[in-house]
């Protein structure tokens, strides 16, 4: 059995939605994992978004481990987070050291880490880009797609280091953004004097890569269970394509 420590900010509904999909498969038997605890770095008071997310873990009865980035940089007055990024990395190694586990896995978890939390554990960071593509938020990676006219957009499951979004490519998925009627149209359509973040091309994205998302990395933890992907350190990794299986999941519903 994988064990997993799953790390998230909480914030969106793409977080919840990447813990419940992969609780279900848990718990319909189709992946041999369990999800020993939920790590978020913010306090269910600190937006309606985290309360929420936060009230999802408990009725999972999955054990939830809260520590503040910002209560605690404001805690210790510091300028930036990067001035103690590695105190409050130790502070996350302290509360999930007595749990048993074989990854960790970061989906929609918005801090980088330290070095030493990147060395302890075996990290795998969900980044939704295409291998190749535009690095940051979400948000600035459909807008660089949108500017930049990429062919495609996606998703990724890095290996995290100190690297930021750019640790070894595990797997990923892709999709067209041009070339079919739907886009075409929404291309063709695109107001260039308004905010991209408003357009329907940059809702139509955001809403493909979440589709994907849940199966990219449900398929990459059965990839592991099943001994299909070995994790070693210092590695180079030959990053498997997992478009056809995730467009089997998104056809079926």
């Amino acid at each position: 059995m994988l064990k997993i420590g799953w790390f998230s900010s909480g914030n969106g509904i793409g977080s919840l939605q990447l813990l419940s999909k992969v609780n279900q498969e848990i718990k319909d038997n189709n992946l041999n994992a369990s999800i020993e605890f939920v790590f978020t770095n913010r306090d269910p008071d600190e937006s309606k978004g985290v309360g929420n997310f936060c009230k999802f873990v408990n009725s999972l009865n999955i054990p939830l481990i809260n520590i503040s980035s910002n209560k605690y940089k404001l805690k210790l007055q510091a300028k930036t987070f990067d001035d103690i990024r590695s105190l409050y990395d130790e502070k996350i190694i302290n509360a999930i050291n007595p749990y048993d586990i074989d990854i960790i896995v970061m989906a929609g978890y918005m801090l980088f880490t330290d070095k030493k939390l990147c060395d302890e554990f075996f990290m795998l960071n969900l980044h939704p880009a295409p291998p190749k593509g535009p690095h940051g938020t979400w948000q600035n990676i459909i807008e660089d797609l949108i500017k930049n006219k990429y062919l495609f957009a996606g998703a990724q499951i890095q290996r995290a280091t100190t690297n930021r979004d750019q640790g070894p490519i595990i797997s990923y998925c892709t999709f067209p953004i041009t070339n079919n009627e739907i886009y075409g149209n929404l291309w063709t359509s695109l107001d260039t004097n308004i905010n991209i973040k408003v357009s329907e091309l940059f809702q139509q994205i955001r809403n493909d890569v979440l589709k994907r998302e849940p199966y990219l990395l449900i398929e990459t933890l059965k990839s592991l269970v099943n001994k299909e992907i070995i994790l070693h350190r210092n590695k180079i990794y030959t990053s498997i394509c997992l478009n056809d299986k995730i467009e089997k999941y998104i056809n079926i519903n």
